[in-house]
């Protein structure tokens, strides 16, 4: 495998983790459906397996989302902003959104850690609660600084638009 395959996986890790996890979500709905409806002897675990997964796929699809700028946003006002309005907004919504990622990533660090203290687990599987909910701290850091990779450019731009800005695609893939 060559080095720049290696380094698109490791990029899209993310990716992969939230596809699998989904993919694994819809396989354990279907097998549920079956043994619940058609065999009368359904999974007691399905609930937990599929919360956990549900996590998994939304925060690490979010670091995707951050990185390609996927995120929903209502542009049709933005666009008849100025120059300077487009600026004063954009760094706006940059306080908003870094503040709300790092108060999820305080809380989520204290859950975790009280999980850690107490060896909470699931009900019925038994598993470590921190090794489900443990990827909330990490995905709000690594969304954090997906985020600032991509809107720190564009502010620059949007500050400064005789400068050129650095490689805004390779700033995309921090």
């Amino acid at each position: 495998m060559d080095k720049k395959k290696i380094k698109n996986i490791i990029l899209n890790l993310d990716l992969y983790i939230a596809g699998l996890s989904f993919a694994v979500i819809v396989l354990v709905t279907f097998c549920g459906v079956l043994m619940r409806y058609v065999f009368h002897n359904p999974f007691v675990w399905e609930e937990e397996v599929q919360v956990g997964l549900f996590l998994w796929v939304v925060f690490f699809g979010g670091i995707a989302c951050f990185r390609k700028k996927m995120h929903v946003s209502i542009t049709s006002l933005y666009d008849h902003f100025s120059r300077k309005g487009k600026l004063g907004d954009s760094l706006v919504v940059a306080v908003v959104v870094v503040a709300t990622l790092l108060y999820l990533l305080v809380q989520s660090s204290a859950m975790v850690a009280m999980f850690i203290r107490t060896d909470k687990t699931t009900s019925v599987l038994s598993v470590p609660c921190a090794f489900i909910y443990g990827i909330l701290p990490l995905c709000c850091l690594l969304m954090i600084v997906q985020y600032l990779a991509v809107s720190i450019p564009e502010i620059v731009s949007l500050a400064h638009p005789q400068v050129a800005t650095a490689d805004t695609e390779e700033a995309k893939w921090v």
